[in-house]
């Protein structure tokens, strides 16, 4: 089961990036997956490798189109992506140091990040560029 299903309440109405956030969806539901079916811990640590590399790469174009759009909030939004990505960064090597496995409750922490940046920094970034 999914526990982030997209839908059109997630676009933020830029093509390029809804199909990214797309992705991270689908990487974080993989991860999820891996969590529920018991998968190995090397199967779930690498789905999370992936999630944090695409992460990384999204907020890099993200970066790039708020450049381009003349966002005038670009720099709290780029300490935003900072936070996240150290938070994930965080949360691995604590996985690794404490020998813990991703579980349930590190994907929905997860994906309570990717929610509320999507729906929150994301969609105001797009309305304001917008609206001028």
């Amino acid at each position: 089961m999914a526990i982030i299903k997209w839908n059109e309440n997630l676009s933020i109405g830029d093509e390029t990036i809804d199909k990214q956030h797309q992705e991270l969806v689908n990487l974080l539901n993989s991860l999820e997956e891996a969590t529920c079916q018991s998968l190995n811990t090397q199967t779930a640590e690498q789905t999370l490798d992936k999630l944090l590399n695409y992460t990384i790469e999204h907020f890099a174009a993200e970066e790039r189109w708020m450049r381009q759009n003349g966002y005038t909030d670009m720099r709290r939004h780029i300490e935003e992506h900072r936070e996240l990505a150290d938070k994930v960064l965080g949360l691995k090597e604590e996985l690794k140091t404490a020998d813990k496995t991703i579980n349930k409750e590190i994907v929905a922490l997860i994906a309570d990040w990717i929610l509320d940046h999507i729906l929150g920094s994301d969609l105001k970034a797009v309305k304001k560029v917008s609206n001028g």
